[in-house]
């Protein structure tokens, strides 16, 4: 006589899983949330120490989370445990890391800058030029979308900076429209758009 493997009642079977699909919906809108506030901060030339810290902790969070209900869900696809919800619920985590991918990608190309400088780029002009003629702006102030805090001019090149992000590090923007700009200390210079360069400057 062969035995037949108890079943779980529907009711049953659905408070078993239905936990996992809500921390599914909880993680996705918590991850879509922290995303998209480091993308809005990406957009910027740098970020205070703290808060890229903060960020820098939870992004494992974001990522493997996402991995594992990845797997939790293909798991119980292939068990058929709720087969249509749980394929339906995976789009959610693989969103999440198409994201994390997009967030990557903002990091290395900087392109939230480049975007941010298109959307403010005269009054950014403005400054420029006041400075270029020689005068003295008043500091700090809002430019465009760009919170200024110095300026510095070196052979018709204008040091805008925007932000510190701890152990007196600044970073910020360069207008250099003919060459790369001249290196001071331990400055970084990653090329924008036109006569635009992201800045760093480690001391």
């Amino acid at each position: 006589m062969r035995l037949k493997s108890p079943q779980l009642s529907p009711s049953l079977r659905a408070a078993t899983t239905s936990p996992i699909l809500t921390f599914v919906r909880w993680h996705f809108l918590g991850s879509f949330f922290w995303i998209a506030c480091v993308v809005v901060l990406q957009s910027d030339t740098g970020v205070p120490l703290l808060l890229s810290m903060a960020f820098f902790c939870t992004f494992p969070l974001v990522l493997f989370g996402a991995i594992f209900f990845v797997g939790l869900l293909i798991y119980q696809a292939v068990r058929r445990e709720k087969r249509l919800q749980a394929i339906r619920h995976l789009s959610l985590p693989l969103i999440v890391l198409l994201l994390c991918a997009v967030v990557a990608w903002l990091d290395r190309t900087h392109y939230g800058v480049v975007v941010r400088i298109k959307l403010a780029e005269q009054p950014l002009q403005s400054l420029v030029q006041s400075v270029q003629r020689g005068n003295t702006p008043q500091l700090p102030q809002q430019v465009g979308l760009f919170k200024v805090r110095r300026t510095e001019i070196r052979d018709g090149v204008v040091w805008i900076v925007t932000n510190e992000t701890g152990f007196g590090n600044e970073t910020g923007l360069v207008h250099s429209p003919y060459q790369e700009p001249p290196y001071i200390s331990e400055d970084y210079y990653g090329h924008l758009i036109g006569p635009w360069w992201i800045w760093l400057r480690s001391w």
